[in-house]
């Protein structure tokens, strides 16, 4: 297996510490003892983004193997977070609360400052995924009448507001390699909270009642869950939960309860899960072509 896989674990002291894992390397830890901190996205090299606490209050950083952890440059306000990194590890997205007070999605590149990405008229935006060269970047933004809506992002469209299923609210969480399709949840006309699968060619398409959360590079599998269940969606087979499709891997009573995160190719599939041998909730990884 050749990859990289991030996310939090507690330690003794019950802090929470921000991790990369690899086959080879195991689980390092990224960040300090004395502090809370999440790692909350990877890039194909392992540099990873996310954020830690100090004094209670977020700050972004960057970790990669030649330079270590760097906390990112402030926006001008105390609080700022980074929440996804661009597939080439370039780009940092996030959100940072500006001097007056308010939140903005932004965009860091390597070490640099910050980009204001705005807002749909509202005061608050977050930047919640990056395609591979951080040139598309999606999240969400409250607009004029401050309803939240899911948002995409080119430095040649400037910010445009994806629409919703029928609902009041929308939110994007993911975005294909080339940034061509957006995954996300919205409400439905029926106030049903439902995933959405977005290009430019079929406009919001709705994939029915779960989180979706990402999506492989060409945008024909999306992964996230429902109700304590690891869910999936294909364009063949629709929605399915991940501990049927992979029932053969699992021992008895073993349940694979979220995924977060599908490699930009579709191999691998990461989450946490329930491991009826230890009696816990861990975290897994799929490699769906052993």
């Amino acid at each position: 297996m050749h990859g990289f896989v991030a996310g939090a674990t507690q330690d003794g002291t019950r802090r929470w510490r921000a991790f990369r894992w690899s086959e080879s390397t195991g689980l390092q830890t990224l960040t300090s003892s004395g502090t809370n901190g999440y790692a909350m996205g990877i890039s194909a090299n392992g540099a990873v983004s996310g954020y830690y606490e100090v004094n209670g209050r977020p700050r972004a950083f960057q970790w990669t193997p030649q330079n270590g952890f760097t906390e990112l440059p402030a926006f001008g306000g105390i609080q700022w977070a980074g929440f996804a990194i661009s597939g080439d590890g370039n780009w940092v997205g996030g959100t940072a609360r500006e001097a007056s007070g308010g939140w903005r999605a932004v965009r860091w590149g390597i070490l640099g400052q910050p980009q204001n990405l705005g807002t749909l008229g509202g005061a608050t935006s977050c930047a919640q995924a990056l395609s591979h060269d951080g040139g598309v970047i999606v999240g969400y933004s409250f607009n004029i009448a401050n309803r939240q809506r899911a948002f995409r992002w080119s430095q040649a469209t400037g910010m445009q507001d994806l629409g919703t299923l029928g609902g009041s609210e929308s939110n994007a969480m993911g975005v294909s390699a080339d940034g061509s399709v957006v995954l996300g949840i919205s409400r439905a006309s029926n106030g049903a909270l439902n995933a959405f699968r977005w290009s430019q060619a079929t406009g919001m398409q709705n994939l029915g009642r779960w989180m979706a959360r990402s999506v492989n590079q060409d945008g024909t599998l999306i992964v996230g869950g429902i109700n304590g269940q690891a869910t999936a969606w294909t364009p063949e087979l629709g929605m399915f939960r991940l501990s049927d499709y992979f029932s053969a891997l699992l021992s008895s009573g073993s349940v694979l309860l979220d995924a977060y995160a599908v490699s930009p190719s579709g191999r691998y599939i990461v989450g946490i899960g329930y491991n009826s041998a230890t009696r816990r909730r861990e975290a897994f990884v799929i490699d769906r072509m052993p």
